[in-house]
């Protein structure tokens, strides 16, 4: 069985090659061309975020230490075209590296109350010796449907080497969020990540978040299976989008 599930694996490597150089070239298109001009020459439109938050956690792990992270992004969308590019950074606290940058684009699209999205994920950690192995890609797939009281999602991630020491991992998620009154959102995950090599452990967590003189405010307790007492924590953070 576990054979059989590997085999899978690297079958799906291999068929998501094609593909990956396709979404990849849309992003190459995007950081290869000054901004006002690709702001000028494209289609589409730009958003950008910045936010404070108490602890960068990343599927159920503190990636900063515990500490404050800063994190910041910039997006492309073209809605007609079901396209999308962009790319988001961290402050982190890993054996040499203090920054965390993920370039990321992809197809997407909404039927009726159904979204889905196929993507892929370049996670690069810039300055950290190579031979930490940190940099790894992820390919990506997601469904949702908004059922109006509420709205539900799932996801699945996939590397073919994982962060650091891991080899392949796969990452399935799912996702709901509850609008509320007075401008609230409560919001709760659950996924499972497998890695060769490395440490199998389920994260979930639980969120509200809201709007204060135009910053987005959220806390959220975010805790895993593994066992240790630092795993379970709240997390506050706030934020701007441009």
């Amino acid at each position: 069985m576990i054979h059989t599930e590997k085999a899978a694996i690297r079958a799906a490597f291999s068929l998501s090659g094609f593909l990956m150089i396709r979404i990849f070239s849309i992003m190459a298109l995007l950081t290869c061309l000054p901004l006002s001009q690709v702001g000028a020459q494209m289609p589409g439109s730009w958003t950008s975020n910045l936010t404070l938050t108490s602890d960068y956690v990343f599927r159920g792990l503190s990636q900063s230490d515990e500490h404050p992270a800063l994190q910041g992004s910039l997006d492309w969308g073209w809605d007609a075209a079901g396209v999308y590019a962009g790319a988001w950074a961290s402050t982190v606290d890993h054996e040499d590296a203090s920054l965390e940058l993920d370039l990321y684009a992809g197809l997407n699209g909404m039927r009726g109350n159904m979204t889905w999205d196929l993507g892929a994920i370049y996670y690069l950690y810039p300055g950290a010796d190579e031979s930490y192995d940190y940099d790894f890609w992820e390919l990506a797939v997601a469904g949702g449907y908004d059922f109006s009281l509420f709205a539900l999602s799932a996801a699945l991630n996939i590397s073919p080497d994982y962060f650091g020491e891991a080899d392949e991992s796969v990452y399935p998620a799912a996702y709901v969020s509850v609008p509320l009154t007075y401008g609230l959102s409560a919001s709760g995950s659950l996924g499972y990540l497998w890695e060769a090599g490395g440490d199998d452990h389920a994260d979930w967590s639980l969120g509200l978040n809201g709007s204060v003189y135009g910053l987005e405010a959220g806390v959220a307790y975010k805790d895993t299976s593994l066992d240790s007492e630092k795993n379970g924590r709240l997390v506050f953070s706030l934020g701007r989008s441009f």
